[in-house]
């Protein structure tokens, strides 16, 4: 795989993307239903994520969170960029649980998902500060498809606590490395 946070066998990388892929079937209805596209295993790491709006990005995401234990995450989040800061809003309504605890009732987390960040992107005063925007996210983002994993990283965009994300991204990504899992949707 790429410049991701997957660099294990192929027999191991189907086994922890197992439990997402019993999710497909809700994710792409949901999208069906919405107009919008479900991205997959972005950065080669096991995820699901929708995203949409341009001056508000909101992002709804279901990502691997512990490849032993096979458990995820539900996370959602809204941002925007402005005046060379960065702004959000975000939830995780299912923290570390197994897929029988998502799927039995996606769609409907899905919806309430979207209602949800619908109704942040509409009060982007609402938005919490995040980061500060500038040359050194200027240079993460440059190089941001060249580097690996990002252990050891010294992008201040990378820190955590859950962590600040990308900086300037383009697109909705997915967790970049085992271990930091919360990213920002892409500009």
């Amino acid at each position: 795989m790429g410049n991701g946070g997957w660099n294990g066998t192929d027999d191991e990388w189907e086994r922890i993307e197992a439990p997402l892929k019993l999710l497909d079937p809700e994710f792409d209805r949901f999208a069906r239903k919405h107009g919008l596209r479900v991205t997959k295993n972005v950065k080669d790491w096991p995820e699901r994520s929708l995203g949409w709006g341009t001056d508000v990005q909101c992002l709804i995401q279901v990502f691997l969170v512990d490849q032993s234990a096979l458990t995820l995450n539900f996370w959602i989040c809204a941002c925007q960029d402005r005046d060379g800061n960065r702004f959000w809003k975000n939830e995780t309504p299912r923290k570390e649980v197994e897929v029988s605890d998502i799927a039995q009732d996606l769609f409907d987390l899905l919806e309430a998902g979207k209602r949800k960040l619908d109704h942040w992107s509409t009060h982007p005063e609402e938005l919490e500060f995040v980061t500060t925007l500038g040359a050194e996210c200027d240079r993460a983002r440059a190089c941001e498809d060249q580097r690996p994993a990002r252990t050891g990283s010294s992008c201040p965009c990378d820190r955590e606590p859950q962590s600040t994300g990308k900086c300037s991204p383009d697109r909705p990504s997915a967790p970049s490395f085992p271990g930091s899992h919360v990213i920002l949707p892409r500009r």
